[in-house]
């Protein structure tokens, strides 16, 4: 979009802004028109399909997933720290040790 001031046109010292339709050529100034040719501009601009190439069907990440072993609970306890925030069930670490 272009814009442009037009001379005399001033509002307290600084330029009013007009739009200038490029499709044609017509200069707005009711400032109605001006936000629904922007509003127009924008829906054309981001509403414009392209074409895209079609992906590849990816692996999928999630599955069923093991139990847990004894040994990894464990592992996982002696790794938490004393004395941080609880986990979101409000037990804090001591307690599970």
């Amino acid at each position: 979009m272009n814009t442009e001031t037009i001379p005399g046109e001033e509002i307290a010292g600084q330029h009013r802004p007009v739009v200038a339709d490029i499709e044609d050529g017509k200069v707005l100034r009711d400032p109605v028109a001006v936000k629904e040719r922007w509003r127009a501009y924008f829906e054309h601009l981001l509403n414009e399909d392209f074409p895209r190439k079609p992906k590849a069907p990816a692996e999928p990440v999630a599955g069923p997933m093991q139990p847990w072993t004894v040994d990894e609970v464990r592992k996982t306890i002696k790794k938490m720290k004393a004395g941080k925030a609880t986990n979101p069930g409000g037990i804090p670490v001591e307690a599970w040790r």
